[in-house]
């Protein structure tokens, strides 16, 4: 379950897990973007989000997508998916980079929401596993992440493998709308 609360005149979005109400980092228009695209996925292709921070979006795409569809949350900083007894999503805990190297499993979406100077590299490592139509977040576009902003239109500026969907400006990430820059892999 989702809330929307105001705690001293600030905005803050919570997920419901069970008894625990956790504070996430999303606003409402992170959310519709998760839950659009989630909506698309379907076995045999999975669902891989690097960043798992609270587990929010994770949460988020459980609530969503087909039952069928396997979701993997990934962060490095162990511990945090010790806070939910959850068999339908699974939390590791490792380095981005190096889990890739085993992995064997098609994705059709993927969040990057992790170091901002790392996006770029994080994609290009997981990139090989991405089905065609697949969708790619990143989240954290904007004015207070260049970095996300330069490794994005870098990597997508001229790119004939895939169609950007939506690129937020920093209005739109003030304002609680969206920070997530989306792109659609197409066909090879």
């Amino acid at each position: 379950m989702i809330e929307h609360k105001v705690v001293r005149g600030i905005e803050k979005m919570y997920i419901t897990n069970g008894e625990k109400n956790i504070e996430v980092s999303l606003t409402w228009g992170d959310i519709d973007v998760l839950k659009n695209y989630a909506k698309e996925v379907k076995r045999p292709n999975t669902c891989v989000l690097l960043g798992t921070g609270q587990g929010g979006s994770a949460l988020v795409v459980r609530e969503v997508v087909d039952k069928n569809v396997d979701i993997y949350t990934i962060d490095e900083k162990s511990g945090f998916y010790k806070l939910y007894n959850r068999k339908d999503i699974n939390f590791i805990s490792g380095d981005y980079i190096n889990l890739e190297k085993n992995w064997n499993k098609p994705i059709g979406l993927l969040l990057i929401d992790t170091e901002i100077d790392l996006s770029k590299e994080q994609f290009l490592a997981w990139e090989k596993h991405l089905v065609e139509n697949a969708i790619v977040l990143f989240h954290d576009y904007g004015f207070h992440a260049p970095t996300v902003v330069a490794g994005c239109n870098s990597l997508f500026k001229d790119n004939k493998n895939y169609k950007v969907l939506f690129v937020p400006d920093s209005s739109q990430e003030r304002n609680g709308i969206t920070s997530m820059y989306q792109v659609r892999k197409l066909g090879n």
